[in-house]
This record gives structure tokens, sequence and C-alpha cells, in this order.
């Protein structure tokens, strides 16, 4: 980061600001981290990076809590997951046995439209199946629960809905 010494913070991009915060806040060798969304737009170096410094800590003896809607980006970084709903811990342990015992079905989705994202979201937020909606020009990605006809129905509903779906790619964490 050496190179971006000379750059106000505000002309960071969202992935460099994370790597910054997480700088700043490992200069007094914390004991406890509790992270939300730590790799939250890091691009794919910087979240290998990520993951080697936690698991560093972890080796060294701190505890490293993190805070997620995205599975995959738990069972890279964690030992053991708690899932949570309205405050109330549902499970806990290794995250493969915690996602057989739910039998949750997640999908991360990224749809690419010609236009009308903004409308898309919208529609998206009304639905109670789909989490975490973040949006980037005409990309929308999302967490889906539900299995892949309900992926199918999704799209079809989209299509019926006047949306313009150029690419719709769910890939599959549980």
């Amino acid at each position: 980061m050496g190179d971006k010494r000379d750059v106000y913070g505000a002309a960071l991009s969202r992935g460099m600001t994370q790597r910054v915060v997480l700088a700043k806040t490992l200069l007094h060798e914390p004991k406890l981290l509790l992270l939300d969304e730590p790799a939250s737009g890091m691009d794919p170096v910087a979240r290998r990076d990520l993951r080697q410094i936690l698991e560093e800590l972890a080796d060294g003896g701190a505890t490293v809590l993190i805070s997620s809607h995205i599975l995959s980006e738990l069972s890279d970084m964690c030992t053991s997951v708690g899932i949570m709903h309205l405050g109330e811990l549902l499970q806990h342990g290794p995250i493969d046995e915690v996602l057989e015992i739910a039998s949750i079905k997640t999908a991360l989705v990224r749809i690419d439209l010609l236009e009308r994202a903004e409308e898309a979201v919208a529609w998206l937020e009304r639905r109670d199946d789909v989490d975490t909606i973040k949006v980037e020009r005409s990309r929308l990605s999302f967490q889906f629960r539900g299995d892949r006809a309900a992926q199918s129905a999704l799209l079809r509903q989209m299509l019926e809905a006047g949306f313009d779906v150029v690419t719709f790619s769910p890939r599959s964490q549980g």
C-alpha cells in the first residue's frame, strides 16, 4: 500500500479502504477482532492476503469473529460458524456440519442487465428469499435462498417483469 501513502482516503477504492481500516486495526496487535464483512470490495488477491493475515493472527492466539452473509467467504476463513436469525443463535459448529444440519440452500447470484438496475433492486428487495443486494452499474449481486428450481423461477419472473437480463449466474454456497 506504500504507493497509496499520498492519496486521500476519500479517493481510495472500497477495497483499498477496507485494507487501510484493517491495517489500522492491527497496529496494536489485538487479541480479539470483530470484523463485519471484512472482504467486501476487495479483489481476489486482497482477499487471499486477508485470509492469510487472519490465519496468522489466529495461529498467534488471537480470536477473530467475522460477520458475513457470504457463506463461501466464511468457509474460506473460519474454523467454525454460527447462524443467527433475529438475534438468536440457531446453529453453530464446523461450517460443513452446520450447513448440513440447517439444510440451508443459498446461492450468490450475479445478474447483468441492459438497463433499469435500480428498478430491479427495488423489485428484488420486496422478495423474502433475497438478501444483501449489491449494485455496480448494471450488475447486481445478491444472496438467494432457494434450490435450482427456485433460481429458474426467479429468472423467469424477472423476465416476465420486463427486466432485460443479459446474464444470470448463480454459484451455490450450501
